[in-house]
């Protein structure tokens, strides 16, 4: 799955809100980042990623 699939599927689901931050990370929240969200996933799309010179990093919160 590419990053605009993943980003597709994401955002289909309830509650959750989509924020660029902290340089090219798209940051995945479930409820208002401003009303105390939590963020669950992040997209890194540095520039050495969309290159293709690097893979492109997700990264999942999750309870253990």
């Amino acid at each position: 799955m590419d990053v605009e699939g993943v980003r597709k599927f994401l955002r289909s689901l309830p509650h959750v809100a989509e924020t660029r931050q902290w340089g090219d990370n798209l940051v995945f929240w479930v409820g208002d980042k401003t009303k105390g969200g939590k963020m669950f996933a992040l997209i890194n799309l540095d520039d050495e990623s969309r290159l293709g010179r690097q893979p492109v990093v997700f990264s999942f919160a999750a309870d253990p």
